[in-house]
């Protein structure tokens, strides 16, 4: 057996907006290979644990490692060079897409290696028209984001954080802006980055991706980890009590 290589690991992870409390402790690892799957109901915390794991929110106290680098948070001040390091590690999927509405799909997709990675014009062309060919859009590469369905535009999110060679692919519910009708395609995709062997922390209402494509399922609730479990025990014998009362919830 492989020896498990750890991508990503959080430890205590705090949180507070004002009084309010919404990280309380959590921890939580991913290895190479690892598509996590973070379920819970709103105000549970998952959202805001992926914006601190890329640093577009800072958590008050904790540790973040991914791969060799690591951050304190609360124990003194986290420089911008600190977080550009650790954020170059990871590619975010935002729920609502957030493409720049004055470039077109290719360019979007292009941005980040040229400013950010240093490659040249021509690198970056050729690789974001794999990857758009990758998502099923390359047909669109010279279309502007408003000119795309949600989903063409979520796909074209994906190929835009995997430009940038990410060691971790962080996705904020993904399909919970989209019509149902293009739910799937966008759920294809994320099917295929797992069966690639993509590391993955999936904040998703998807059910069925969590039971079917995640190697660990984990349930959030009052910014505490309730459980982390492979999808057999978590949605089987595992389940915690929280859990069960979030899935009946959920069928509703």
């Amino acid at each position: 057996m492989a020896e498990y290589e750890t991508r990503l690991s959080a430890t205590g992870l705090e949180k507070s907006f004002g009084a309010h409390k919404v990280l309380d402790g959590i921890s939580l690892a991913a290895g190479l290979g690892d598509v996590v799957s973070i379920l819970g109901a709103s105000g549970s915390g998952k959202s805001t644990f992926l914006r601190c794991l890329n640093f577009l929110e800072t958590a008050n106290a904790g540790t973040i490692t991914i791969k060799s680098d690591s951050v304190t948070l609360g124990a003194g001040p986290v420089t911008e060079e600190m977080k550009r390091t650790l954020r170059l590690h990871t590619g975010f999927v935002f729920q609502g897409f957030n493409l720049w509405s004055h470039l077109t799909v290719i360019e979007n997709v292009m941005q980040g290696p040229v400013h950010v990675l240093g490659r040249t014009k021509a690198e970056a062309r050729e690789r974001a028209e794999a990857l758009l060919n990758r998502v099923g859009v390359l047909e669109r590469k010279d279309y502007y984001p408003a000119q795309l369905s949600g989903g063409q535009q979520q796909r074209v999110a994906i190929a835009r954080a995997l430009a940038m060679d990410p060691d971790v692919l962080l996705f904020d519910e993904p399909t919970s802006a989209l019509d149902p009708e293009l739910v799937g395609e966008v759920l294809k995709v994320m099917r295929g980055l797992a069966e690639e062997g993509r590391t993955m922390l999936v904040v998703t209402h998807e059910m069925g991706f969590a039971r079917d494509v995640s190697s660990r399922v984990v349930f959030m609730h009052k910014g505490k980890v309730d459980l982390d479990l492979p999808p057999t025990e978590a949605f089987g014998s595992g389940a915690t009590e929280q859990f069960r009362q979030f899935l009946s919830n959920s069928r509703h």
